[in-house]
This record gives C-alpha cells, structure tokens and sequence, in this order.
C-alpha cells in the first residue's frame, strides 16, 4: 500500500485541534454568556424588589414626576447604586442604563433613571419607548423577569435584563426595572473570558508543529548521530500532549465547576440579601409605620399610651430603641419639660453634646426635638431628653423627611443609647395632626444597630461553626465614595467586587449595596477539586506514558543498536558479496524471475557475451537463447523451488555466436526481492571434446566387433577340419609301424598354413 504524504496526516491532526478548539471557545463564551446573563438578571430582580408598590403607583411616568419626592429619591438611589453594578462587571468605564417602565395603554413610558440628563440615551419622565423589542411586552404581560438581546432600539444595540414590580392585591405588572449593557462591552468581556481556550488551541498547535520538527529531523538522523532529544523525541512530545491535554481538560472541569458553584452562591447570597431588604421592609412598612399611625391617632400621647403599643414592637430586637420626637418650639419649652417630669420621668431634661461629646444642656433655639418617650427604658434611659436637632447628621435626616413626607434614616452615626459606642442609622418618619393635617407634630424613630441587622437576617445559624456567607453592607452615595458600615469577616480587607455578589437595598431614603463573599463554611459544601483532580489525574498519566514510552525507546534504542550492527554486518557481507560478484572470473548474471530481467552482470559476463554491463543489465535472459522462451521454460521450476538447480543451454553471445554453457541457479534474497543467480560456464570446447570422443569410440567399438567375428570364424573353420581329418582316417583304416596313423597331409599343410598367419 502506498504510503501517505506525513503532511496529509499533520493537516488532520491540526485541524482535529482546530476545531475542537473552537468547540472549546465557544463552549467557555456560552457558559460565560449564561453566567452574565444571571448575574444581570439576578441585579433587575434585586432593584425591582427595592421599589414598593407605593413607590410605583406615586409615580405617574410623566413629566409631573420631575417634582415628585418618590421620583427623585429613587433615581437617586439608581444613580447611587449603579457603580457597585458596573464594578462587580469590572466594566467601571462602560455605560450601564437603570431605569424603570410602565405600559399605559398599549405604550411603553419611561420613569426614573440613572442616566445622566446630558447623555443621548437619557430619557425625560414619561417619554415614549418608541421601538421596545417584542420580548419585552410579554414581560408586562407574563409578569416573569426576562434577559433578552443582543437586539436594538433608538438608544443602541444592549444585553437587558427585565424584572418586573408586581401589584400584591392584583397580580398585575405595575412597572418594569431594566438594566441595559451594552453589547459591544458584553461581546468584549466574553472575548476576554474565552481567551484561555484560544491560548490552549496555540499551544496545542505549537506542540504538534515541534512534534513534526523532531520527527522529521530524527527521520533524518542516522540512529548513531542523535543527541538525547532525537532519541528521547516519543516521550518529548508524549509529555507536551499529555500536559496540554491535561492543561485542556482541568480547564474544562474547572470552568463548568466553577459557573455551578458561583450560581449556587448567587442564589444563597441573594436569599440571604433579600431577607435583609424584607427586614428593612418590615421596619419601615409594617412597625415603624403602624407605630406613626398610632401616635397620629392620639392628640396627646402618655408615656402610659406609649409603652403599651411599643412593648409589642420590642420583638423585633435588631431595632435598638423605639422613640417619639415630637417638635417643642422655644415658646413651649418649660411647658413641655414640665408636662413630661409630671408624666412619670421626674430628671427630664433637654440637652445634647458639646464639642468634646460631653451632654450639656440644649443651647436656646427656635425649636427643639427631644425624645421624649424611648422603648426599651432599660438601656436607652440615657437618650431621654437628647436634642436630635442639635446632631447635624440627625438633623439633616429628619428635615429630609419632613420635606419629603418619606421614610428618612441617617447616615451611619454613634447611636445615644448604647454605651459601647455601636454605630447605627436612625429612622425618622414625619408624624402629623390627625385627620390629614399636615402640621408637623414631630418624628416616630427607630434606632436600628447595623451589625444586629446583620447578624439576625444575614449570617447563618448560631450553631454553624464556619458562615457560609460572609456579608459587608456599604452606604453608596452619589459621588462619594463607598462607605464601609459593617463586616460580618474578622481582619476585614477589601474585597473584589467581581468575586462576590453585589445585592442593592433602598431603604430609608440611603443606598446600600451588600457585598456578599464565600464564607469557609459554603467552601466546606462546594470545594472546587474537579481542576485539581483532572490535573493530578492526567499529570500522573502522563507521567506514566512518558515512562513507559521511556521504556520502549530504550527497548527501541538496543534493537537499533543491534539492527545497526547487523546492517553493517550485512553491508560488509554485501560488499564482500558484491566485490565477489564484480571480479568473479566466472560468468554471474542476477536475474529477476518475474520478468526475467538481467539485473545485474559482473565483467567477466560482459565479456564472455560481448555486451557492455550497461546494455547487458537492459536485456532479458531469454534475448540470450538463440531459440527465444526456451530458456525461460527450463528456469521456471527451479525458480519456485528455491534449490540449487543445474542446467546446460545454449546462449548466442555478440555477434550471433552460439555457445554452449552449463549454468548452476540459485535462489538469493536480494534486499526485500528474491532474484535468481546464474552461474555460467562455458562448455562449448569440452561438448566438441566429448563428441569426438564419441566418434572414436564409436569407431573402436566397430573394429572390435570386426576382429571378434573373425576369431569366431578361425575357430568355426579348425573345427570343421578336424572333422574332415577325423573322418578321413577312418576311412584309411592303416596306421604306422609304430601304431600311430600316419600323419594327414591336409591337417598338416592346414595348420602350417594356420600357424603361418
């Protein structure tokens, strides 16, 4: 079989590598997309729930709103918060719309926004939505949260999550929150995560084209002339695979580990996170409200009065001190200490602090705001008679409330009745003259302890030894920076946005973010081991090849060794062969039996046929047999035999001369081909030798047979003699004197005549 080009084979290994690089890439931007996508929507979700139903159905999403209190707090609130959105993206310098939606017959009309006025993509209050995409109008229709896009409208082209405010009573959509990212940065951030698959790729090309390089120059290499990386080259590139193999696959089990453990840590912190926001909720909507209703319901309010309604509210204990604040102007000030002393509290009096935070009487002004009544007493008897007026941070908060008619806190302040010095956020809420009066009568406050707040609602049960989230709360404020106001992490330092999960919680007026991290105790539940496991696993299977590809190349290196030594056994044996075969008196052809090709021929064929090498190696064994396919006839057999076979035939040499030789074949492996060797003879003098010597014996043998007919007659002819002699006697009848016959005269003369010859 033919073999393969190794570039065919180099091009479908990169392209194996390719494309399943790009398989990679686009696996990782997908899990990246969908991770996006969640945190996206999990931050709609998050805003949506900081906007009441109150809230919403204040709005009127129309230029009016520009003057509304509810309007202005709450874009605020957006503009506030969205830094912590953008830096848990890591896209700090990127737009990042918040804004809120209400559908009002069949049209889309924008409300508050953290846009800023000057930018295009800003809209004014009430403004039409002039090309929403379709998805979006089955948000108000469905009431579900919706993450759609890349898609655009006369703003841009956005990612935008839509989370919708549902009416409690009705089930209804009353608005939407959005928060548009747009897609260039989206597409941009997935580039960027999806980076590390397209290095992986490289690397793997990288390795394979080194690979290449080291084959191909060991191919090249005679085994003697390799340094110890031609000779180690297997278990070099066994390692390179095996190791970005290896880097591949912990990427893999760490990327698809790590998206499941942050989304099972988005949704345990967000539960977490919006059970802090219900808690702040419950304050201001359920206790803190019904408790201003109560006081709004009475003309003059007792400490009898009091203690009765806020002893029910001392359940919920993450509030340190519930109090009334009623306003005292200059005029009824003695009055009103009077009134309070007679009332039960016999050592009231009005005061606040002094520069060095010493309590001194209050200082003379227009009006005073002392708490009055405080619930618990124990503990908080300390606050009873403090001027909250004459606290500026205090101050400011209750006047904001008193302008709004809104549910105002402080920012976070040393609270007055804690002698550890805890800081905390005091809620006001305006209390007015009864049936719609708006004259103020003073403030409903609670003092709320943030690190209490924190630990009831955020951090895990009293008996879990290791917090599964560890939860910092920081005020955001809308060119300042981040305010740190407590830390559930001991040796508190600050933490990467990006690594945790940012929660938003509008609340009293302020805007908080919740900056949630894993704790010990979530690391306990979900340890990340599948990248260290894939790691270990292929690093020690690989060690393992690489050693055993060690062993081999050993292996592989003696068998060279000793291949080496046998190839130059042969190729001296070949060149002794080759030398005997060249300068070989006798006449050696190398024939190829399939076509009976002349192969090879030594000088002294060359000679004996009076053919150049050249000419003689270009023609077929059977040109040489003056009767052509002859010869190929008789060779045959002894060909597929194998065995020394001998032959005489006829050759016809240069010139059309025709000898006659005897050949002596074998069969000899020559390379990977079996040839016939053809030792030739010439017999053309001694076959004449032969022939005369026949002839003579031909001729001797005639005139021995000539001579031994004549014996045979010589023997044939006395025989009849004697018999003629015998008979010749008989007939006489005499003898001599001496009794003997008298000679014959006819024997006698016969036998001279025989001994003559």
């Amino acid at each position: 079989m033919k073999k393969k080009p190794a570039w065919l084979f180099i091009a479908a290994c990169s392209a194996v590598i390719i494309i399943a690089g790009t398989a990679l890439t686009q696996w990782t931007a997908a899990h990246t997309d969908r991770y996006m996508r969640n945190r996206l929507m999990l931050q709609a979700v998050a805003i949506g729930r900081q906007v009441s139903i109150e809230q919403a159905n204040a709005l009127t999403f129309s230029l009016a709103d520009k003057d509304s209190h509810v309007f202005q707090r709450l874009r605020s609130q957006m503009i506030a918060y969205s830094p912590a959105v953008k830096s848990s993206f890591g896209t700090e310098d990127r737009f990042l719309g918040i804004y809120s939606m209400m559908m009002r017959e069949g049209k889309i009309f924008f409300g508050p926004e953290n846009i800023d006025v000057k930018d295009p993509r800003s809209s004014v209050p009430g403004e039409t939505y002039e090309r929403p995409p379709s998805e979006l109008l089955r948000v108000f229709a469905s009431g579900s949260p919706l993450v759609l896009g890349p898609y655009t409208d006369e703003f841009g082209t956005f990612i935008s999550a839509f989370a919708p405010v549902l009416d409690p009573q009705t089930g209804k959509t009353a608005i939407i929150i959005g928060i548009d990212f747009e897609a260039k940065g989206w597409k941009a951030d997935i580039a960027r995560a999806s980076i590390f698959p397209v290095i992986i790729t490289l690397l793997l090309l990288l390795v394979l084209a080194g690979s290449s390089i080291l084959v191909f120059k060991r191919s090249r290499t005679a085994p003697e002339g390799r340094g110890s990386i031609l000779r180690n080259a297997d278990a070099i590139i066994a390692a390179a695979f095996g190791l970005a193999i290896t880097l591949t696959a912990a990427y893999v089990a760490h990327i698809n580990e790590t998206y499941d453990h942050k989304d099972a840590f988005s949704q345990l912190a967000a539960s977490k996170a919006f059970g802090f926001t219900q808690a702040i909720t419950d304050i201001r909507d359920d206790y803190l409200e019904g408790f201003s209703r109560f006081i709004e319901s009475r003309p003059v309010l007792d400490l009898k009065e009091f203690n009765e309604y806020a002893g029910f509210l001392r359940r919920n204990y993450v509030v340190q001190a519930w109090a009334w604040i009623p306003r005292v102007p200059e005029k009824d000030r003695e009055v009103f200490v009077r009134q309070i002393r007679s009332g039960g509290q016999a050592g009231f009096a009005l005061w606040q602090h002094d520069a060095a935070g010493e309590p001194v009487p209050a200082e003379n002004k227009s009006e005073y705001y002392p708490i009055c009544y405080v619930e618990p007493l124990s503990g908080n008897d300390r606050a009873l008679g403090f001027d909250v007026g004459s606290d500026p941070f205090r101050r400011k908060a209750f006047e904001s409330a008193a302008r709004t008619g809104l549910v105002t806190g402080t920012d976070a302040v040393t609270l007055v009745n804690t002698k550890d010095g805890k800081r905390g956020i005091v809620v006001f809420r305006p209390v007015y003259d009864g049936n719609g009066s708006k004259n103020l009568r003073g403030f409903s406050s609670a003092s709320v302890v943030i690190e209490t707040l924190l630990k009831k609602y955020i951090s895990d049960e009293p008996f879990a030894e290791h917090s599964s989230v560890l939860i910092d709360l920081y005020e955001m404020k809308e060119g300042s920076p981040d305010m740190l106001l407590a830390s559930m992490s001991h040796g508190h330092a600050n933490p990467d946005p990006k690594a945790a999960i940012v929660m938003p919680v509008f609340a009293f007026g302020k805007t908080y973010a919740v900056l949630a991290r894993e704790g010990a105790g979530f690391r306990m539940l979900y340890p990340e081991w599948a990248g260290w496991l894939t790691s270990a696993t292929g690093i020690a299977f690989t060690a393992l090849s690489v050693l055993f590809i060690i062993f081999l190349s050993g292996r592989r290196a003696a068998l060279e060794e000793q291949v080496l030594q046998r190839t130059e056994e042969l190729r001296a044996s070949e060149e002794s062969y080759r030398k005997q075969f060249t300068d070989n008196s006798s006449v050696m052809l190398l024939i190829d039996p399939e076509d009976d090709r002349i192969i090879d021929a030594n000088h002294s064929a060359a000679e004996f046929y009076g053919y150049p090498r050249e000419k003689l190696c270009d023609m077929h064994a059977m040109q040489l047999d003056p009767v052509p396919g002859k010869e190929a006839l008789k060779v045959k057999p002894f060909v597929d035999s194998g065995a020394m076979k001998y032959i005489k035939a006829r050759h016809q040499i240069a010139g059309g001369q025709v000898r006659d030789v005897e050949i002596f074949s074998s069969s000899i492996l020559f390379g990977k081909k079996r040839l016939l060797q053809f030792i030739v003879h010439d017999i053309t003098e001694r076959m004449k030798m032969e022939d005369e010597l026949k002839r003579k014996v031909a001729e001797f043998e005639i005139m021995n047979k000539v001579a031994i007919n004549r014996e045979l007659r010589m023997v044939e002819l006395k025989e009849k003699i004697a018999k003629m002699e015998e008979k010749i006697r008989k007939d006489s009848g005499g003898t001599d004197d001496k009794g003997q016959n008298p000679p014959n005269k006819i024997s006698g003369g016969l036998n001279g005549a025989g001994g003559g010859s």
